[in-house]
């Protein structure tokens, strides 16, 4: 009996984690903005907080963001757009600023700002990274953002979620050194095998009192 026990102890435990224990993100998921916004011609995927640097295809100001997704669709190399509700510090409320390239080949920044960055989906789809278990290297901070850092330059991930570790590739490195490089992971978590680790040692715990 006292084994019996035991033994159920552990099978409910089980159930327990398997419920409300959450699997990392699916890497192939990790390029998509939690925010959708629909247009005439496509549907965009978004992220708050956040912008392109440069390769503006137009800017305006004092317009709609379904206006702002409208211009998108209306400009052939468009990939996606910036927009600021409200006044950004520099320009007036309504800003868009429509983009010639995509977030994965661009200067994408996450800094907390006004504007919200969205891409068209099939744009996102189109240039979706094959990531290695959740770590990429197209979100770096650094002073060139090529995942490149030699000498103490400030190493960073713009994308929430994202830690900085050792590894990677950067195409403009090979003069500093492996030491250098680095890429973006997704934050540290319960990993599949590590909660199965988990689990075969409590299971075994309760066998043995």
């Amino acid at each position: 009996m006292h084994l019996l026990r035991n033994f159920l102890l552990a099978k409910v435990f089980v159930l327990y984690c398997v419920i409300i224990v959450h699997p990392r993100p699916a890497a192939s998921e990790t390029n998509y903005g939690p925010l959708k916004v629909s247009s005439t011609c496509a549907e965009y995927n978004c992220f708050e907080g956040s912008h392109i640097a440069d390769n503006d295809i137009s800017c305006v100001t004092d317009v709609s963001e379904a206006e702002c997704a409208d211009l998108c669709c209306s400009q052939d190399k468009c990939q996606g757009f910036d927009y600021s509700k409200i006044f950004d510090g520099w320009f007036g409320a309504g800003r868009c600023c429509t983009s010639s390239i995509s977030r994965s080949n661009g200067p994408f920044e996450y800094n907390g700002g006004t504007y919200k960055s969205c891409e068209k989906n099939l744009v996102t789809e189109s240039n979706e990274y094959q990531y290695n278990d959740g770590c990429r290297s197209d979100i770096c901070t650094d002073y060139f953002n090529d995942c490149c850092a030699p000498s103490g330059e400030p190493r960073g991930c713009s994308l929430p979620g994202y830690t900085v570790y050792e590894g990677g590739t950067s195409s403009s490195c090979s003069m500093y050194g492996s030491d250098a490089v680095y890429q973006c992971c997704l934050s540290a978590g319960i990993t599949s095998n590590g909660l199965l680790g988990l689990i075969f040692a409590i299971v075994i715990a309760f066998m043995l009192v």
